[in-house]
């Protein structure tokens, strides 16, 4: 998560990034109420361990913005995988403004501005 909120608080994440959204799934038993719940609590499950996870401990002011930039969701049996296994799982997206969002009238020059045609951006891995 301060990985996730370092980037999104980048010029170029602060100018690109909308939201992180979590999703949760289930496999088709149990029923669609049921399902639902089972898929929201598996989503906020994963952000839960996200937040507490090794000694990462995050200020107020980065709580704040876990909340406005994380969307937890979830699914009743929606988008089903081979396998009940597989069908049981939580996603993670990132959604990304789109240019009339941003209020930009050129996508060319704003493209330019950070990056150059074959040039790679250097992402920190864990």
């Amino acid at each position: 998560v301060p990985e996730i909120l370092k980037m999104a608080n980048s010029p170029l994440g602060q100018r690109w990034l909308k939201r992180v959204v979590v999703e949760g799934y289930t496999d088709a038993r149990g029923s669609y109420l049921y399902n639902l719940d089972l898929s929201q609590r598996r989503a906020q499950a994963v952000i839960h361990a996200l937040l507490t996870r090794g000694e990462t401990t995050l200020s107020l002011e980065e709580l704040a913005e876990v909340e406005r930039l994380f969307m937890v969701g979830g699914f009743s049996s929606h988008a089903q995988l081979a396998t009940a296994e597989a069908s049981r799982r939580v996603e993670l997206r990132l959604d990304f403004k789109t240019l009339a969002e941003q209020g930009a009238t050129d996508a060319a020059e704003r493209l330019s501005d950070d990056l150059q045609i074959g040039q790679c951006l250097e992402v920190a891995s864990r």
